[in-house]
């Protein structure tokens, strides 16, 4: 089973000349239910950032909850300080990337995670087990670690 494209956040496809990319410098990475708020990933790329796993995911689902339910457009990208974070939703996943810097790579970035993710089917499978059964497999866990390093770049 693959995942679904939701029209109103799939803004993976506009391309943009390379002159216009900025790097970006990555701080952390989430990837939650989008229906029920458990974290199922987190990466921490960057140490500036601490705070309890299961709040900042039920916050991110909360926000994407509200934004859908009151405004046309979802929320895609909000800023704090020097932090911006871009949501994805990809039912039946929320992905944050907090980073700071320019958005243009860091949203090129989300989308190319995303597209392996979704084209690998057994890390999906493992995820969506864990929505619905609440099993972690500690292996996939580390896979998407390893995807999101390579990726994003590794911890600075």
């Amino acid at each position: 089973m693959s995942l679904s494209r939701d029209e109103n956040h799939g803004r993976c496809e506009r391309t943009l000349p390379a002159s216009e990319f900025v790097s970006e410098e990555p701080v952390q990475l989430v990837l939650s239910a989008v229906d029920t708020g458990i974290s199922l990933v987190r990466v921490e790329f960057k140490s500036d950032l601490d705070g309890d796993e299961c709040i900042l995911s039920g916050f991110l689902t909360a926000l994407s909850y509200i934004g859908d339910m009151m405004f046309p457009q979802p929320f895609d990208r909000m800023t704090f300080g020097q932090y911006t974070m871009i949501l994805r939703v990809e039912a039946p996943f929320l992905f944050c990337y907090v980073f700071s810097g320019s958005a243009v790579q860091a949203s090129r970035r989300l989308c190319e995670f995303i597209k392996v993710l979704r084209e690998n089917t057994p890390l999906l499978n493992s995820l969506k087990n864990t929505i619905a059964f609440g099993i972690v497999d500690k292996a996939a866990k580390s896979s998407i670690k390893e995807i999101a390093t390579r990726i994003f770049g590794g911890p600075r």
